[in-house]
Protein backbone atom coordinates (compact mmCIF):
# COMPACT_ATOMS: atom_id res chain seq x y z
CA UNK A 1 0.00 0.00 0.00
CA UNK A 2 1.65 3.91 -1.17
CA UNK A 3 1.95 6.37 1.05
CA UNK A 4 -0.66 8.09 -0.93
CA UNK A 5 -3.29 5.16 -0.24
CA UNK A 6 -2.61 4.84 3.73
CA UNK A 7 -3.00 8.56 3.69
CA UNK A 8 -6.77 8.80 1.42
CA UNK A 9 -7.66 6.19 4.15
CA UNK A 10 -6.98 7.52 7.01
CA UNK A 11 -8.95 11.31 5.99
CA UNK A 12 -11.61 8.51 4.76
CA UNK A 13 -11.61 7.10 8.82
CA UNK A 14 -11.70 10.45 10.22
CA UNK A 15 -14.31 11.91 8.37
CA UNK A 16 -16.82 8.80 8.83
CA UNK A 17 -15.47 9.64 12.99
CA UNK A 18 -16.54 12.80 12.28
CA UNK A 19 -19.83 12.05 10.23
CA UNK A 20 -20.95 10.30 13.23
CA UNK A 21 -20.00 11.91 16.18
CA UNK A 22 -22.27 15.39 14.22
CA UNK A 23 -24.67 13.14 12.78
CA UNK A 24 -27.55 15.16 14.28
CA UNK A 25 -30.45 14.54 16.20
CA UNK A 26 -33.15 14.62 14.08
CA UNK A 27 -31.67 11.40 12.22
CA UNK A 28 -33.34 9.27 15.04
CA UNK A 29 -36.75 10.15 14.02
CA UNK A 30 -36.15 8.08 10.50
CA UNK A 31 -35.23 4.85 12.53
CA UNK A 32 -38.16 5.14 15.05
CA UNK A 33 -40.79 5.84 12.01
CA UNK A 34 -39.14 2.90 10.44
CA UNK A 35 -39.29 1.13 13.04
CA UNK A 36 -42.99 1.87 14.12
CA UNK A 37 -44.24 1.60 10.54
CA UNK A 38 -44.58 5.19 10.94
CA UNK A 39 -47.00 4.99 14.18
CA UNK A 40 -44.16 6.96 16.32
CA UNK A 41 -42.01 10.28 15.48
CA UNK A 42 -39.36 11.88 17.11
CA UNK A 43 -39.95 15.84 16.78
CA UNK A 44 -38.14 18.71 18.00
CA UNK A 45 -34.81 16.93 17.85
CA UNK A 46 -31.97 19.40 19.17
CA UNK A 47 -28.65 18.19 19.49
CA UNK A 48 -26.80 14.96 18.12
CA UNK A 49 -27.24 11.24 18.65
CA UNK A 50 -24.67 10.90 21.10
CA UNK A 51 -26.57 13.64 22.93
CA UNK A 52 -30.00 15.18 22.79
CA UNK A 53 -33.42 15.88 22.98
CA UNK A 54 -37.07 16.12 21.51
CA UNK A 55 -40.41 14.58 22.17
CA UNK A 56 -41.69 11.03 21.10
CA UNK A 57 -45.43 11.51 19.60
CA UNK A 58 -47.75 9.74 17.55
CA UNK A 59 -48.47 10.20 14.25
CA UNK A 60 -52.24 11.40 14.81
CA UNK A 61 -50.69 14.24 18.14
CA UNK A 62 -52.65 12.56 20.47
CA UNK A 63 -49.60 12.30 23.09
CA UNK A 64 -46.52 13.57 23.51
CA UNK A 65 -43.66 12.30 25.55
CA UNK A 66 -40.55 15.30 26.30
CA UNK A 67 -36.71 13.71 26.88
CA UNK A 68 -33.44 13.96 26.40
CA UNK A 69 -30.59 11.30 26.15
CA UNK A 70 -26.78 10.88 26.04
CA UNK A 71 -24.77 7.74 24.49
CA UNK A 72 -21.88 6.91 26.37
CA UNK A 73 -19.38 6.66 23.00
CA UNK A 74 -16.60 4.57 24.86
CA UNK A 75 -19.09 2.01 26.00
CA UNK A 76 -19.35 1.26 22.35
CA UNK A 77 -15.72 0.38 22.14
CA UNK A 78 -17.10 -3.06 24.47
CA UNK A 79 -20.20 -3.69 22.78
CA UNK A 80 -22.65 -2.00 25.06
CA UNK A 81 -25.60 0.66 24.31
CA UNK A 82 -24.89 3.03 27.67
CA UNK A 83 -27.99 4.90 27.68
CA UNK A 84 -28.78 7.89 29.73
CA UNK A 85 -32.78 9.08 29.53
CA UNK A 86 -32.05 12.55 30.71
CA UNK A 87 -35.20 14.48 32.28
CA UNK A 88 -35.95 17.38 29.87
CA UNK A 89 -39.09 18.78 31.69
CA UNK A 90 -39.79 18.66 35.69
CA UNK A 91 -41.48 14.92 35.23
CA UNK A 92 -40.16 13.74 31.81
CA UNK A 93 -38.54 10.14 31.43
CA UNK A 94 -35.49 9.72 33.27
CA UNK A 95 -32.86 6.45 34.05
CA UNK A 96 -30.41 4.28 32.35
CA UNK A 97 -30.51 1.22 29.61
CA UNK A 98 -27.38 -0.48 28.55
CA UNK A 99 -27.98 -3.46 26.47
CA UNK A 100 -25.29 -5.97 26.07
CA UNK A 101 -25.61 -9.15 23.22
CA UNK A 102 -28.99 -10.32 24.20
CA UNK A 103 -29.16 -8.52 27.54
CA UNK A 104 -30.98 -5.55 28.50
CA UNK A 105 -30.29 -3.92 31.58
CA UNK A 106 -32.88 -1.21 33.23
CA UNK A 107 -31.48 1.33 36.40
CA UNK A 108 -33.13 3.86 38.13
CA UNK A 109 -35.74 4.15 35.78
CA UNK A 110 -39.21 6.65 36.15
CA UNK A 111 -41.11 6.50 33.03
CA UNK A 112 -44.30 8.38 32.97
CA UNK A 113 -46.40 8.39 29.82
CA UNK A 114 -50.31 9.17 28.94
CA UNK A 115 -51.99 5.89 28.89
CA UNK A 116 -53.09 6.84 24.90
CA UNK A 117 -50.11 5.19 24.00
CA UNK A 118 -51.31 1.99 24.45
CA UNK A 119 -53.59 2.20 21.79
CA UNK A 120 -50.17 2.95 19.45
CA UNK A 121 -48.04 0.02 20.38
CA UNK A 122 -50.85 -2.18 20.63
CA UNK A 123 -51.31 -4.53 17.42
CA UNK A 124 -54.73 -5.71 18.26
CA UNK A 125 -57.53 -2.79 18.22
CA UNK A 126 -58.63 -1.51 21.93
CA UNK A 127 -62.12 -1.94 22.67
CA UNK A 128 -62.16 1.52 24.15
CA UNK A 129 -60.49 4.72 24.30
CA UNK A 130 -57.76 4.65 27.31
CA UNK A 131 -57.43 7.88 29.39
CA UNK A 132 -54.85 8.96 32.62
CA UNK A 133 -51.14 8.72 32.54
CA UNK A 134 -48.90 5.58 33.10
CA UNK A 135 -46.07 5.65 35.61
CA UNK A 136 -43.43 2.56 35.75
CA UNK A 137 -40.63 2.39 37.85
CA UNK A 138 -37.97 0.01 38.70
CA UNK A 139 -34.48 0.56 41.05
CA UNK A 140 -32.86 -2.70 39.29
CA UNK A 141 -34.16 -4.50 36.53
CA UNK A 142 -31.73 -7.36 34.03
CA UNK A 143 -33.64 -9.15 31.09
CA UNK A 144 -31.15 -12.23 29.84
CA UNK A 145 -33.11 -14.95 27.51
CA UNK A 146 -32.75 -17.24 30.19
CA UNK A 147 -33.19 -15.29 33.57
CA UNK A 148 -34.49 -12.44 34.81
CA UNK A 149 -34.03 -10.29 37.91
CA UNK A 150 -35.72 -7.46 39.85
CA UNK A 151 -39.09 -6.11 39.41
CA UNK A 152 -41.04 -3.36 37.58
CA UNK A 153 -44.08 -1.24 39.47
CA UNK A 154 -46.72 -0.37 37.21
CA UNK A 155 -49.07 2.45 38.57
CA UNK A 156 -52.08 3.88 36.16
CA UNK A 157 -53.08 7.44 37.63
CA UNK A 158 -56.31 8.95 36.50
CA UNK A 159 -57.41 5.66 34.82
CA UNK A 160 -60.27 5.85 32.71
CA UNK A 161 -61.97 4.36 29.64
CA UNK A 162 -64.06 6.41 27.12
CA UNK A 163 -66.31 6.17 24.72
CA UNK A 164 -68.16 8.78 22.62
CA UNK A 165 -70.82 9.06 25.54
CA UNK A 166 -69.43 7.67 28.88
CA UNK A 167 -66.43 7.36 31.04
CA UNK A 168 -65.35 4.89 32.86
CA UNK A 169 -63.24 6.27 36.21
CA UNK A 170 -61.03 3.47 37.52
CA UNK A 171 -59.28 5.24 40.07
CA UNK A 172 -55.41 4.66 40.36
CA UNK A 173 -54.61 1.28 39.62
CA UNK A 174 -51.53 -0.44 40.43
CA UNK A 175 -49.22 -3.51 39.64
CA UNK A 176 -45.97 -4.94 40.40
CA UNK A 177 -44.68 -7.10 37.84
CA UNK A 178 -42.08 -9.39 39.13
CA UNK A 179 -39.88 -12.87 37.22
CA UNK A 180 -41.50 -15.77 36.77
CA UNK A 181 -39.14 -18.17 34.47
CA UNK A 182 -38.73 -15.89 31.28
CA UNK A 183 -42.15 -14.03 31.70
CA UNK A 184 -43.36 -11.02 33.63
CA UNK A 185 -46.08 -11.55 35.92
CA UNK A 186 -48.24 -9.15 38.26
CA UNK A 187 -51.69 -8.96 40.00
CA UNK A 188 -53.65 -5.98 39.49
CA UNK A 189 -55.87 -4.26 41.82
CA UNK A 190 -57.42 -0.56 42.35
CA UNK A 191 -58.61 2.23 44.42
CA UNK A 192 -61.24 4.72 44.08
CA UNK A 193 -63.30 5.44 40.93
CA UNK A 194 -66.53 3.68 39.67
CA UNK A 195 -65.53 -0.09 40.02
CA UNK A 196 -63.33 -2.33 42.18
CA UNK A 197 -60.70 -4.30 39.88
CA UNK A 198 -58.47 -7.35 40.35
CA UNK A 199 -56.87 -9.64 38.32
CA UNK A 200 -53.64 -10.50 37.00
CA UNK A 201 -51.25 -9.64 34.00
CA UNK A 202 -48.25 -11.54 32.28
CA UNK A 203 -45.42 -10.27 29.66
CA UNK A 204 -43.49 -13.37 28.13
CA UNK A 205 -41.71 -13.01 25.09
CA UNK A 206 -45.03 -14.30 23.24
CA UNK A 207 -46.60 -11.44 24.17
CA UNK A 208 -49.25 -9.67 26.76
CA UNK A 209 -52.31 -11.10 28.53
CA UNK A 210 -54.51 -9.56 31.21
CA UNK A 211 -57.61 -10.79 33.34
CA UNK A 212 -59.43 -8.82 35.36
CA UNK A 213 -62.65 -8.80 37.62
CA UNK A 214 -64.74 -5.59 37.18
CA UNK A 215 -67.40 -4.82 39.89
CA UNK A 216 -69.22 -1.83 39.83
CA UNK A 217 -69.33 0.16 42.75
CA UNK A 218 -72.72 0.82 43.86
CA UNK A 219 -74.76 3.56 42.61
CA UNK A 220 -73.18 3.29 39.12
CA UNK A 221 -75.08 5.14 36.45
CA UNK A 222 -76.89 2.76 34.29
CA UNK A 223 -74.53 4.29 31.12
CA UNK A 224 -71.22 2.94 33.42
CA UNK A 225 -72.69 -0.22 34.05
CA UNK A 226 -73.55 -1.02 30.24
CA UNK A 227 -69.80 0.31 29.83
CA UNK A 228 -68.05 -2.02 32.50
CA UNK A 229 -70.59 -4.82 31.17
CA UNK A 230 -69.27 -4.53 27.23
CA UNK A 231 -65.77 -5.29 28.89
CA UNK A 232 -66.78 -9.05 29.23
CA UNK A 233 -68.90 -11.90 30.78
CA UNK A 234 -71.04 -10.91 33.75
CA UNK A 235 -71.51 -13.70 36.27
CA UNK A 236 -73.71 -14.61 38.72
CA UNK A 237 -73.45 -11.69 41.41
CA UNK A 238 -72.79 -9.46 38.40
CA UNK A 239 -68.96 -9.11 38.51
CA UNK A 240 -67.19 -8.77 34.65
CA UNK A 241 -64.83 -11.00 33.38
CA UNK A 242 -62.63 -9.31 30.62
CA UNK A 243 -59.53 -11.06 29.13
CA UNK A 244 -57.37 -9.52 26.50
CA UNK A 245 -53.85 -10.50 24.96
CA UNK A 246 -51.80 -9.34 22.20
CA UNK A 247 -49.05 -11.66 20.85
CA UNK A 248 -45.82 -11.09 19.41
Amino acid sequence: MTRVSIVVLWLLLVAAVALAALAPATWLDRRIAAATGGRVRLNDAEGTIWHGRGAIVDSHGAWRIPLGWRIAATALLRGVLDLEIEPSESDSPRGRLALEDKSVEFRSVHVNVPAAVLRSFSNVPLPLEPGGELVLETAAFRYQPNRITGAFDVRWERARFATTASVLDLGTVTARLSPQGTSLVGTITNAGGDARIDGDVAFSPNGVSLHANIAPGPGVPPDIARLIAALGSTDANGVVHAQWSARN
